[in-house]
């Protein structure tokens, strides 16, 4: 709760200096004394100090360091408080604005004429840039060269509608480009480049190269004639600059580019002199906020300087300041929220200015209560106050969102399991669970198994199939790491979960009934007992596996252990069972499909083999009851276990390799997409020293993290490769649930990320937006009418992809949310 927050935030800083002032003034004249009275009996009034700044009462913990967080920021320049947003193309967070780069359109950190760029292979690229104010006239500036020697033309297309061509001289220019104001620029854009010519850069046909991108409100006539105009002291840079344009874009303006063979000729020489003046702006506003490394500490505004976070406002959140300014100076914070019923799908919901309150000193903290947005996607824009004179600036030390009470934290001193179970469901969907999702599938001991543990709602498997999902989960890596992207085998350099519990001292053990998880495929590692059931005619039903580890788990009672059960029934062959089938398949069937449907059956449907809707409806039913089946094989095991004493100081984990499709997108089986019925699965952690009954975590995590997660619940030493994190503090919320990222991948085709409710699923050269909370099956694109949740998930994607293969959440944090020394990470790469 803030102190003093009967008034605004506008309204109380206001009300500070002026109060501050009269008071002083009233002060003034108490001092003298009244008529009648002697001067020496009267007292002098001590000025009387403004409140202040309202602040946090009682204890908050952070859940999202701005400033830790900087590289997900966007810079932006203010011109008479017009935003421009600027891209710099040779620096790290350039790969938020092109997905990653995973079109492989662009050639980074390339040199050409002593200057660093972003180069085009062919003609064609794109980048995707978030509008500050899309509801005006906008100006879209670019810093281009042109490797042809001979005619070039650029082409932007933004959101598909084409703009005014620009004509482009051999080398460097800038160029200016009106977007109108009833153009399809929107809250997030995709801007196409298209270049009519070709030169070669670095020995690669390319149509040119960019070294940064303005986009913004077009630029007022008052800021350019002040730009014209220098203070004392300051001619010669600005000339020296405004020279520098001058030879580089000899006339520039909407559509037009520097001088030189093939440029359009000037229309007059004032308009092309205002045009290269607003160029210019441009460049030294960029240059003005490339002097702010992209850093992860204390940040430096002025009125003209501002940052964007888009965030997700926690409950009861507040943003926490602690300000260094000259009094009366301080921070303007605008925060924008999506707005379905506005036509570009965002509005203002508030303005505040934080100016430090006069003597009170040049350090005072303060915090703005954002609690009216509370579990809402937002854009929030710091810059330096109007209350800065010329020349003032504000460093901010800190810049949080808080939720109020005490941090959670993570039991300590628990004893270390006597034994792990691994209970792996092959082609488990998370939906077909009654796990927080509406079935009526039946499975009443992993359901009692989730109520007395952890269950994850957003679980991400790191690969659509087999093969690649199972090595992920046993190397904590992703797929870009490990290598096994679908075909393959595991490189015996691979040091498995399995092997690390070992060296633990706990003897290990599988019985595993998916042909790909074998000796020759490189799964057999770190293994005392390995067998693989079906490959060795152990029997593959779930009461063959839960069988043969219970005998095994008796056998080795006294001994810690780790005891992996890799099931196969709700895979194909899907098979009905007596008694369970018949739970969901209640009407009279004739098909062919009666006692089971083979692989090879449901690959012939998904290659075009015509079904009638009662066969579907069969089809689903069989895979209804195999989970049912699959979930009394574990309560058997269970049983078994309890019987033999050794079910208490057991940790339990259940997951799935990937989901199944049933014609939500008009295929069935695996491997195809990540759409949420091939990539979501269960995860059930249960130890109840460690972990509290009925724990639901909605935050996002990915099936590598259970390797990370076995050696926290040992106190085990972590390997360096692992990409993972333990989910253990998910389970206490010690991060304040704020939003992290589920992260699934097919091959390296597709990628998708969910936070939220907010499904993200990127492709090459586009992506989609899905609302789950209004659309499970991902039937409808929301990108367009959600332009804030779109850059949310877009700028954590954009660093995913760039850095999948090095990516460790454990140090790096996680895409959405990281830690300090994620800069360095990137950098040393």
């Amino acid at each position: 709760m803030l102190a003093g927050t009967g008034c605004s935030a506008q309204s109380t800083d206001t009300r500070q200096k002026s109060e501050s002032q009269g008071l002083a003034t009233s002060a003034a004249n108490s001092s003298a004394p009244k008529a009648g009275e002697a001067a020496a009996k009267a007292e002098p009034e001590k000025p009387k100090i403004a409140p202040a700044l309202p602040a946090l009462e009682g204890a908050h913990f952070s859940v999202f360091d701005l400033l830790v967080n900087r590289p997900l920021a966007h810079r932006i320049a203010f011109a008479d408080r017009a935003p421009t947003l600027l891209v710099d193309a040779n620096t790290p967070d350039f790969m938020r604005y092109i997905h990653g780069n995973h079109t492989k359109d662009w050639m980074l950190g390339t040199t050409l004429d002593k200057q660093t760029a972003a180069a085009i292979k062919a003609r064609n690229a794109s980048l995707w840039l978030p509008t500050l104010r899309p509801d005006v006239e906008q100006q879209l500036r670019l810093k281009v060269f042109n490797p042809a020697q001979w005619q070039n033309t650029l082409t932007v297309k933004v959101n598909g509608q084409a703009l005014e061509p620009a004509s482009l001289a051999e080398g460097w220019q800038e160029v200016t480009i009106t977007v109108p104001a009833d153009s399809k620029v929107r809250g997030d854009s995709q801007i196409d480049l298209s270049f009519s010519n070709m030169g070669r850069i670095n020995g690669q046909l390319s149509g040119g190269a960019i070294a940064w991108v303005a986009l913004g409100a077009a630029l007022p006539d008052e800021a350019a004639a002040a730009e014209k105009a220098p203070a004392e002291g300051d001619a010669e840079d600005k000339g020296a600059k405004q020279d520098e344009v001058a030879d580089s874009a000899a006339q520039a303006g909407s559509g037009s580019a520097g001088g030189g063979e093939g440029a359009t000729p000037a229309p007059d020489e004032e308009e092309a002199e205002e045009a290269v003046e607003a160029v210019s702006m441009a460049a030294a506003a960029l240059e003005k906020h490339s002097s702010m490394p992209l850093a992860q500490d204390k940040l430096t505004l002025d009125a003209e300087t501002g940052m964007a976070w888009y965030i997700w406002v926690p409950k009861k959140g507040q943003l926490s300041l602690d300000l260094h300014a000259p009094e009366e100076c301080g921070v303007e914070l605008e925060l924008y929220i999506e707005d379905p019923a506005a036509k570009t799908g965002v509005k203002k919901a508030t303005s505040v200015a934080r100016n430090l309150v006069k003597a009170r000193g040049t350090e005072q903290k303060t915090a703005i209560d954002l609690s009216e947005w509370s579990e809402q996607i937002a854009r929030v824009e710091l810059r330096g106050s109007d209350g800065c004179d010329a020349g003032e600036q504000v460093e901010i030390r800190e810049a949080s969102l808080v939720m109020p009470g005490e941090r959670p934290a993570v039991p300590t001193g628990v004893k270390p399991p006597e034994r792990i179970i691994m209970w792996v469901i092959d082609t488990l969907r998370a939906d077909y669970l009654p796990l927080g999702f509406e079935t009526d599938v039946q499975a009443p001991n992993l359901v009692k198994l989730a109520e007395e543990g952890a269950y994850f709602t957003t679980a991400y498997v790191q690969g659509n199939e087999s093969r690649t999902s199972h090595a992920a989960l046993f190397t904590g890596q992703y797929p870009s790491r490990n290598g096994l992207v679908g075909k393959g085998i595991l490189h015996p350099r691979h040091y498995l979960f399995s092997e690390a519990v070992q060296d633990h001292g706990y003897k290990t053990a599988i019985h595993v009934a998916n042909g790909y998880v074998s000796k020759n495929g490189g799964f057999a590692q770190g293994w005392n007992h390995y067998v693989n059931n079906l490959r060795e005619g152990w029997g593959i039903k779930g009461e063959d596996i839960a069988r043969h580890g219970l005998d095994w788990a008796k056998k080795n009672s006294e001994d810690p252990f780790l005891l992996y059960l890799g099931t196969i029934d709700p895979h194909v062959t899907y098979r009905a069972h007596k008694g369970i089938t018949e739970l969901y398949d209640t009407k009279p069937y004739s098909g062919r499909y009666g006692r089971y449907i083979s692989g090879q059956d449901l690959g012939a449907i998904k290659g075009g083999r015509a079904v009638s809707e009662r066969d579907k409806e069969r089809i689903i039913n069989l895979y209804k009851g195999e989970i049912t089946y699959n979930d009394q094989a574990f309560g058997e095991l269970r049983a078994g276990l309890e019987e033999a004493g050794l079910w208490e100081g057991t940790m339990v984990i259940v997951t799935s390799d990937h989901g199944e499709e049933f014609w939500e997108h008009g295929s069935v089986g695996h491997g195809h997409n990540v759409h949420q019925e091939l990539v979501n699965v269960p995860l059930i952690v249960y130890y109840p020293p460690l972990i509290n009954k009925n724990s639901v975590v909605t935050a996002g995590v990915d099936v590598i993290d259970v390797y990370p997660t076995i050696l926290d619940a040992l106190g085990a030493k972590r390997p360096d490769d692992l990409q993972g994190k333990s989910v253990i503090p998910l389970t206490h919320h010690v991060q304040g649930d704020y939003p992290e990222p589920a992260v699934a991948t097919q091959y390296k085709i597709h990628y998708a990320m969910q936070m939220k409710q907010w499904k993200l699923y990127l492709k090459r050269g586009t992506y989609e937006l899905y609302d789950r909370n209004a659309d499970p099956l991902e039937l409808k694109n929301v990108a367009e009418q959600h332009p804030l949740a779109s850059r949310w998930t877009l700028d954590s994607m954009g660093y995913f992809r760039a850095h999948r293969e090095r990516w460790n959440k454990e140090t790096w944090g996680v895409a959405s949310n990281l830690k300090p020394g994620f800069v360095d990470h990137i950098s040393a790469e």
